[in-house]
């Protein structure tokens, strides 16, 4: 388990295949009603703790999970509700992605983002920087903004 605190309010946590395997979880049926999720979750909130003394537990908590290439996962924790710098978009082919890539318009906004490779063959862009809401409406002429299909939240309030 990787840890990777991002700001004070954020924390990126990768789990490779093997470990979700050990852990006895899955990127599909990872949800919060479910004992193994909510054993795991538990678990992740305290290494976290210790790693980097983000505390998920006394705090209202969102986490955001998504697919890696190699089976494994990225979660994000972050303090509070989903916070609006946090935006993903889906491309539904490499193609896709390099014919964005070529439009100049876009250049700016694909330049301050993170791509994620999905073990679904499709790539997930990750908004870092701020944008313009311009910018982010040519960017679904190539893709579509991925909302909470795979999202849950843990919400706990002191």
């Amino acid at each position: 388990m990787q840890f990777r605190v991002i700001s004070s309010n954020e924390i990126r946590v990768v789990l490779s295949s093997e470990e979700m395997r050990e852990l006895d979880i899955s990127f599909e049926g990872m949800d919060y009603s479910d004992t193994a999720t909510r054993r795991f979750m538990w678990e992740l909130f305290d290494a976290v703790k210790k790693e980097t003394g983000f505390d998920a537990a006394k705090q209202q908590t969102t986490v955001k999970v998504y697919p890696k290439r190699n089976g494994g996962c990225e979660l994000y924790l972050l303090k509070g509700r989903e916070r609006s710098y946090l935006r993903f978009y889906v491309f539904e082919s490499y193609d896709d992605f390099l014919l964005c890539r070529q439009d100049k318009r876009l250049s700016g906004i694909l330049d301050g983002a993170e791509i994620i490779t999905g073990s679904d063959e499709k790539l997930y862009l990750r908004l870092i920087e701020n944008s313009d809401k311009q910018s982010e409406e040519l960017l679904t002429e190539y893709c579509a903004a991925w909302e909470d299909e795979y999202l849950f939240s843990y919400l706990k309030c002191r």
